[in-house]
């Protein structure tokens, strides 16, 4: 497109060149045997520096039209028929680093695909740990529109892990300080940065809130071992426990779930 448009402006400049001979040739000689000279194509001043300015901008076009050919030349070298070792190397290389990069985007496009999907399912599953407030980030983003997928689950993963890691005690869940010395460090980057890295922290707002559910479980079973009764998962603890005893002792005497 770049191109079309310096030769169209390379044809301008011609035209008005040729025309500009033309005008001063007639305007001072006139045309033998037919018309003296009148200077009926003389410019208004005004239109002398306008025609001036469009003449540069031709030229200089016209210029850059030449300049870009020569780099095309340059670009269309043929191969070195007869490589040398060095080149055969780092041509393996450049292959190799642009087969990763592609990788790399086909993996990152199948992550994102996977996290758009689950995202809103293990969010509320995990109500009670990630909080009303990562749900509604996930409702909000239902409003927007995104040019790929990655560049939405980049965004929903970074709103989440700032609202998420803004509770100090989701950080101590993630235990070792190494750990927590990462989600810090989460929350002080930018915003662009937080979206583009976004990928690479996620696993650890996976591991915190895969530890507060363990030690929820945790408490609670000790909790039931000493005989308190929390809430229902306890009570359908107990019962499946009852329902084994009984099934164990008197076989065949007691209904299921009776």
């Amino acid at each position: 497109m770049k191109r079309m448009k310096l030769m169209l402006l390379a044809v301008v400049m011609f035209f008005h060149e040729a025309l500009d001979k033309f005008h001063w040739r007639v305007a001072v000689n006139g045309i033998p045997g037919f018309m003296t000279p009148m200077c009926l194509f003389e410019m208004t001043p005004e239109e002398k520096t306008a025609f001036d300015e469009a003449k540069a901008k031709a030229e200089a076009a016209e210029k850059e039209l030449k300049e870009l050919k020569e780099k095309q030349k340059l670009l269309s070298v043929p191969p070195n028929p007869n490589p040398t070792l060095e080149d055969l190397i780092a041509k393996s290389k450049k292959d190799s680093e642009e087969q990763a990069k592609i990788k790399e985007i086909n993996n990152q496009l199948e992550r994102a695909v996977e996290f758009n999907y689950k995202i809103e399912t293990f969010a509320k599953e995990n109500k009670e740990i990630v909080g009303d407030e990562v749900i509604n980030i996930i409702e909000l983003s239902k409003g927007r529109n995104y040019d790929t997928g990655i560049e939405k689950a980049n965004e929903l993963r970074s709103a989440i892990l700032n609202k998420y890691f803004s509770v100090q005690s989701n950080i101590d869940a993630l235990r070792t300080e190494s750990f927590k010395k990462k989600a810090t460090e989460f929350l002080a980057l930018t915003q662009i940065k937080r979206n583009e890295l976004s990928d690479e922290y996620w696993e650890l707002f996976e591991l915190s809130v895969e530890n507060i559910r363990r030690d929820k479980k945790q408490a609670e079973l000790v909790k039931a071992e000493n005989g308190i009764e929390t809430n229902d998962f306890q009570k359908k603890y107990k019962e499946k426990l009852a329902e084994q005893a009984n099934e164990y002792y008197f076989p065949g005497k007691f209904k299921k779930g009776a």
